[in-house]
């Protein structure tokens, strides 16, 4: 389902829901980046490792957001993410025009989970020469095609994974939907398969 969209989401879960997601993701282990990765800040190992029925939910309900109507199946990664002040010093691209990318997956989902976040901290989205800003808004969802999108952190803000930024990131690299088909992200080449 590659429609080029990009859908936002402002009071994505109800009020409660969000607040004990958050609870849930500040009790987790994080942990930092290895050599392979390319990201800065600290992650939790994918959610369908120790909690596979809020991956599956989670998963789901950012799915039906973007426009897939009978969600079947899906595979991805889900996890939470927070970025620190201190991470900027650890960064592998100090420049933002360096770190502008695009995800190796179908689709790239966050979650902003931090209340009062630092304004210029959500994500900046780069497409025929211009940039957009999503800004970061507690309890805001965004979802879009990951490889038609390039973009990059706006900012990072906070000491701890308290204060940080907070965010739940899904990448889908599969979808089966039963009324649009059967979607996969080849790794190999790059591009969306529509297998249907």
């Amino acid at each position: 389902m590659m429609s080029n969209k990009i859908v936002v989401v402002n009071n994505f879960l109800d009020y409660e829901d969000s607040r004990k997601l958050r609870h849930y993701a500040l009790g987790m282990k994080f942990g930092g980046r290895d050599e392979s990765t390319q990201y800065e800040g600290l992650r939790t190992s994918c959610l369908s490792e120790f909690d596979p029925l809020l991956y599956e939910s989670m998963g789901k309900a950012m799915l039906e957001a973007y426009g897939y109507s009978d969600v079947e199946s899906f595979s991805g990664s889900l996890t939470f993410h927070v970025n620190r002040v201190q991470d900027k010093n650890e960064m592998v691209f100090k420049d933002v025009a360096q770190r502008i990318h695009i995800d190796q997956a179908l689709h790239t989902g966050i979650l902003y989970l931090t209340p009062f976040p630092k304004p210029n901290s959500g994500l900046m989205i780069y497409h025929n020469n211009q940039i957009d800003c999503i800004q970061n808004e507690y309890n805001k969802m965004v979802i879009f095609d990951s490889n038609f999108y390039r973009h990059a952190i706006e900012d990072f803000f906070g000491e701890d994974l308290f204060d940080g930024r907070l965010t739940m990131n899904f990448f889908v690299f599969e979808v089966v939907d039963a009324k649009k088909g059967k979607f996969v992200f080849n790794k190999s080449d790059d591009k969306v398969n529509d297998v249907q």
